[in-house]
């Protein structure tokens, strides 16, 4: 039987980091790059999320389109962007800042369009201590999703 499978690889989180010699791309550079391996062997789909300089989760429309613009000068491969556009914490206070559903949609308004979304719809429940989340912390998601 011929079957054919879609690949979908994720080269980067939100809130993973480089560890254990894994280094996980941060730039749109490295992220394109990354995308363009992962297309020459196989893959169909590229998920990717937004990272600011210092390399924490990023809302930022205009990071999206210069990913997007870089993958698709290199490769065909598709791309998908996430609206989960991460958690922060306040410099100052530690405190987490959430992503407003403003935030969140405003990457509806990508030019270029990405091919496919990634919608996180549920509540969830963050534990990853290596990534800044020792213990359980709650998203909990509006109706608007």
């Amino acid at each position: 039987m011929d079957r054919k499978v879609g690949i979908v690889v994720a080269v980067n989180g939100g809130m993973q980091r480089d560890r254990q010699g894994a280094k996980v791309p941060i730039t749109p550079a490295e992220i394109a790059e990354d995308a363009l391996l992962c297309f020459n062997e196989g893959a169909a789909v590229v998920h990717v999320h937004a990272r600011d300089a210092q390399g924490n989760n990023s809302g930022d429309v205009a990071i999206y389109q210069d990913i997007i613009r870089r993958i698709r000068a290199s490769c065909g491969i598709l791309i998908q962007t996430t609206n989960g556009i991460g958690v922060r914490r306040d410099p100052r206070t530690g405190e987490f800042l959430w992503p407003s559903d403003e935030d969140r949609l405003a990457l509806l308004t990508i030019d270029p369009r990405p091919d496919l979304y990634g919608i996180a719809a549920g509540t969830i429940d963050f534990y990853h201590p290596e990534g800044g989340y020792p213990v359980e912390t709650p998203y909990v998601n509006t109706n608007i999703f």
